[in-house]
C-alpha cells in the first residue's frame, strides 16, 4: 500500500484523479504521517502539481481549483514536518502572493477571527466572505516564524523539531500501516451501512 501511493509511476489524467479524490486522498494522506514519510509525500506532490500545471485544459476551473489548494497545503505541511522553516515561509509567502484561491464562510467569522482576517478577504456577496485559504494556516506560519527567529538568534531549537520516518523501524512502520488499513476498512464498512439505511429509507 505504501508503495503503491508513495511511488505511483507514471502519471495520466486518469491516475491524477484517482490520487487526488476522496477517499483515495485521504489515504495518502494517513499514509505519509503514519510513517513520517514526508520527503516522499512533498515529492509526490510537486509530481502532482507539475502535471496540474501542464494540463490545465483538461480540468475544469473548480477541479482546479480544488486540487491546487490541497496540493499548496500538503505541500506546506510536509515542509512544516521536515522543519524546513526557512523553505516553508518563501513557500507560504509566494502563495499567498501568486494566488487568489479562496475558502467560503458566514460573515458572522468577523466578531470572533480578529484583526488578521480583512487583509485575506477577497471579495464579499450577500452573507458570504471569499477570504484567500492561507488565512487557516496563518497561525502556523506565525509559529514556524517564531521558530525561525529563535534558530537565527542562536537559542536553542532541539525541543522545536518533529520526529522523521528515519527513526521508525520496519516492524514499527508495518504496525502503523496496519493501523491504518484497520481504520479506512472501519470507514468502508460504515459508509457501507449508511447508503444500505439510505437505500431501504427510498
Amino acid at each position: 500500500m505504501k508503495a503503491l501511493l508513495l511511488t505511483p509511476g507514471k502519471l495520466d489524467l486518469n491516475r491524477y484523479r484517482k490520487i487526488m479524490s476522496d477517499p483515495m486522498w485521504g489515504l495518502f494522506f494517513e499514509v505519509v504521517h503514519a510513517t513520517r514519510a514526508y520527503e516522499k509525500g512533498l515529492e509526490l506532490a510537486r509530481r502532482l502539481l507539475s502535471f496540474q500545471e501542464h494540463n490545465l485544459d483538461k480540468l475544469s476551473q473548480g477541479e482546479r481549483d480544488h486540487n491546487l489548494k490541497r496540493l499548496y497545503r500538503f505541500i506546506l505541511r510536509m515542509q512544516d514536518r521536515l522543519d524546513r522553516w526557512e523553505e516553508y515561509i518563501v513557500t507560504w509567502e509566494t502563495i499567498r502572493a501568486n494566488t487568489s484561491l479562496t475558502d467560503t464562510y458566514s460573515k458572522g467569522i468577523r466578531e470572533f477571527a480578529g484583526s488578521t482576517l480583512e487583509s485575506f478577504v477577497l471579495s464579499e456577496d450577500g452573507g458570504r466572505l471569499h477570504v484567500h485559504f492561507l488565512w487557516s494556516n496563518l497561525e502556523r506560519k506565525q509559529t514556524i516564524e517564531r521558530k525561525l527567529e529563535r534558530k537565527r538568534s542562536g537559542r536553542k531549537t532541539g525541543n522545536l523539531f518533529h520526529r522523521q520516518g528515519s527513526e521508525l523501524t520496519e516492524a514499527e512502520i508495518q504496525r502503523r500501516l496496519d493501523f491504518v488499513v484497520v481504520k479506512i476498512r472501519y470507514v468502508e464498512k460504515t459508509r457501507g451501512l449508511i447508503d444500505l439505511a439510505r437505500r431501504h429509507r427510498s
